[in-house]
């Protein structure tokens, strides 16, 4: 007997990057190597993610890391019936994450994350198919736009985060009866 996958509702990564030598990780001369890696974390984290779920990446907004286009990179088309979807951004307050510290891939040094937002990527498959569940961030808080629009940025404030935490808890616990159900029924 193969024992189920768990499935879980948030898959974070914190900063995607290669491991170069000599401390350059993310330069331009790497770009291509990052993106394929940030393709492949999605492609296999999706499996792992419930029906709605979504993928959290924390990255720096500067060049060359924007460059790397990671809304487009993250949302390229799935070979099966999965849809990923970019849905926003915030900008992280690294005092949120303490005693959290980026470190490099390879010397483990710190490095300054004051540009870094959380990219947000729902996913949605099968009978859902295009119908992302509602995004973690704040519906007052959604916006479209390019790098130049700062209006896709999110400023971490208290009341941000509780309104994240209050639609995150409401989420778990109509999963939690959605399953119950299913559950009972099965008995």
């Amino acid at each position: 007997d193969m024992k189920e996958v768990p499935r879980f509702h948030r898959i974070v990564w914190n900063f995607p990057c290669t491991a170069i030598s000599h401390g350059q990780d993310g330069q331009n001369t790497a770009m291509e190597a990052n993106k394929e890696l940030v393709r492949r974390f999605v492609h296999n984290a999706r499996h792992l993610l419930e029906d709605n779920g979504e993928i959290h990446m924390l990255h720096k907004t500067k060049p060359p890391y924007n460059q790397w286009k990671l809304e487009e990179v993250a949302t390229e088309k799935c070979e099966d019936d999965t849809v990923v979807e970019y849905q926003g951004r915030v900008v992280l307050d690294k005092f949120t994450l303490s005693p959290y510290t980026p470190r490099k891939a390879l010397d483990r040094k710190s490095f300054p994350c004051h540009d870094a937002c959380t990219f947000i990527f729902g996913i949605s498959r099968g009978k859902n198919l295009g119908h992302c569940s509602p995004s973690s961030i704040p519906d007052a808080y959604v916006t479209s736009g390019g790098d130049d629009d700062v209006s896709v940025l999110v400023p971490v404030t208290r009341a941000v985060i509780e309104m994240i935490r209050e639609k995150h808890l409401h989420q778990l616990s109509t999963q939690k009866q959605t399953s119950n159900k299913k559950r009972n029924n099965r008995s």
